[in-house]
């Protein structure tokens, strides 16, 4: 096999390559979109917990514990995260009781 063959198929190797990469980050995407709807939806109650408010809590966890390591960017973006949690902690209602009002004990 001569240089200009080999180092076409390396081509064309690396171009299959990052195709691929490219589709395996958009699949890895797409789960991690559905993952956080299922988290904010919580309807089947996969989660303990669920919800916007409790996901901005998590993040802004997460990011207060980078601010111990990398300072005053991260402590602001919690600081900022755990403000945005506040406003958003929204009033999940539980699916009403298919009796409510009949049974005397609502």
């Amino acid at each position: 096999m001569n240089a200009p063959t080999l180092a076409s198929i390396l081509r064309d190797t690396s171009a299959e390559l990052r195709a691929d990469n490219l589709k395996a980050a958009q699949v890895e995407e797409d789960r991690f979109d559905a993952l956080l709807k299922a988290y904010i939806d919580n309807e089947q109650k996969r989660f303990a917990f669920g919800g916007i408010h409790n996901l901005l809590m998590t993040i802004g966890t997460i990011m207060a514990d980078r601010s111990l390591i990398e300072g005053d960017d991260s402590e602001k973006a919690a600081e900022l995260i755990y403000e945005c949690a506040s406003a958003c902690d929204l009033k999940y209602a539980e699916p009403e009781h298919p009796f409510s009002g009949s049974c005397g004990r609502d």
